[in-house]
């Protein structure tokens, strides 16, 4: 993998190969570097780091640590190659053209100023494709009245693509076209048609502060009743710690098939003076599922 190193970012690769060889880096730190919280208030800050993959790597764990006033780090590629900077950066503007983190493609969140890691079961990875720039999203409280220096990490555990048996990959629905009148409670539903078959392993939803209820549903091709696969009354809590619905024991597997209808309804009560839109109020569904390592994945290799 191909580094420009600088200050804050930082690369251990013990036990990585010779140049050429098909095996993979062991490991890769990187870390914000300090930057300032602003008092009695939240930051977010974006950062372009100087990594960017010369190779398509396969993630099998990873680790975050967050300064004390942390509240999330959200882990992205981009697919365009900008200088390694950071910005504050407003996450009410969503993905949308025009904005910084356009182009950006989500790959882990983690919560909490504490070290929080995930370590995915054996032959099971994330994919990080080749040419890309690790970006990154922080969030952070500061109940002080004074500025607080902050910085943030992250660590990668890579495994021998040869030996991953499944990718997990994400994609969202999103819903855009809601306008919710003033003091009023709104409700609106939108679906979307499996262009494929997925075996699904985790989904949240994501609704903001005047979110009232978020419902997802299965409508299969053959006309049957709607299946709930994930119901919550929405809290504000969730508009950064949304529950997670698990699909990954035989109890609880999901396979959505190439027809299948997910029909979101999201619910607000709009209390205030003005019309609610995107992306002030969101209605926004993740899903996170497996697909298997073909030949062409260790072709590319």
């Amino acid at each position: 993998m191909r580094l420009v190193l600088a200050i804050a970012v930082l690369l251990w690769c013990g036990g990585c190969k010779e140049p050429g060889s098909p095996s993979h880096p062991a490991a890769l730190t990187f870390t914000t570097g300090d930057f300032d919280v602003a008092p009695a208030g939240e930051t977010f800050e974006c950062f372009y780091t100087n990594v960017i993959t010369d190779r398509e790597l396969a993630v099998g764990a990873l680790q975050t640590s967050m300064s004390a006033t942390g509240h999330h780090l959200i882990i992205f590629y981009s697919d365009t190659i900008q200088e390694p900077r950071h910005f504050p950066c407003d996450p009410m503007s969503g993905h949308s053209a025009g904005n910084p983190m356009a182009g950006w493609h989500w790959l882990w969140v983690s919560s909490g100023h504490n070290s929080d890691g995930v370590h995915f079961s054996e032959g099971a990875a994330i994919r990080i494709p080749k040419g890309k720039q690790l970006t990154l999203q922080v969030h952070h409280l500061n109940s002080t009245n004074a500025t607080v220096t902050a910085a943030d990490t992250v660590e990668f555990q890579f495994v021998d693509p040869y030996s991953v048996r499944f990718y997990l990959e994400q994609f969202e629905i999103n819903d855009e076209g809601f306008k919710i009148p003033p003091h009023a409670r709104y409700q609106r539903s939108t679906q979307y048609t499996m262009e494929r078959d997925l075996q699904l392993v985790l989904f949240f939803g994501h609704m903001h502060t005047f979110g009232a209820r978020y419902q997802l549903e299965r409508i299969d091709k053959s006309g049957g009743p709607a299946q709930s696969l994930y119901d919550q009354r929405w809290q504000p809590s969730y508009k950064w710690h949304p529950p997670l619905a698990f699909y990954n024991t035989p109890s609880t597997s999901q396979v959505l098939h190439q027809g299948d209808v997910l029909r979101q309804t999201c619910e607000w009560n709009n209390t205030t003076e003005a019309v609610l839109e995107y992306p002030q109020e969101m209605c926004v569904g993740s899903l996170l599922y497996r697909i298997p390592a073909s030949p062409t994945d260790q072709e590319r290799r």
